[in-house]
């Protein structure tokens, strides 16, 4: 039933009561905008997997720490995002795998994230600081699978 709802809507607002997501409730949904609950913490894996039509996600989640494994990946619609207004924390593999994205803003907050996350074309927008560690953490880790 909530499937179907989410198939005959353009958009949706998830309520600010909500503090987390079941795991791939709106897969493939057709969706073209959804709003983010102000209280949402963790957006799970597979969460948003293959909404082809998704366009825009409000994300005014100032409590959200964690974007989950492929949580948008396919969502090849989806050409920006910003997660500025979040306490974002860690970005799982391949969470933007397989999408239109162009730019993705993060906070300067974010600790880690998963070289696979973003597709390569994709631009950063983050604080310089904070961005010279996360590319040393990734040559890092990169270094540590090569050998």
């Amino acid at each position: 039933v909530i499937r179907s709802i989410f198939n005959s809507q353009e958009s949706y607002t998830v309520p600010n009561e909500v503090v987390c997501i079941k795991s791939g409730v709106f897969r493939h949904c057709k969706l073209r905008k959804i709003t983010l609950s102000h209280s949402l913490e963790v957006i799970p894996n597979d969460c948003f997997r293959d909404c082809k039509y998704l366009e825009e996600v409000g994300m005014d989640c100032p409590r959200l720490e964690v974007l989950g494994r492929s949580c948008f990946e396919g969502c090849i619609s989806l050409k920006n995002i910003s997660l500025a207004k979040t306490s974002l924390l860690a970005v799982q593999d391949n969470c933007f795998h397989n999408t239109g994205l162009n730019q993705l803003e993060l906070p300067d907050c974010v600790k880690y994230m998963d070289p696979s996350a973003i597709p390569d074309s994709c631009k950063l927008i983050i604080n310089k600081t904070r961005y010279s560690q996360l590319l040393d953490d990734f040559r890092w880790r990169l270094a540590a699978e090569d050998s």
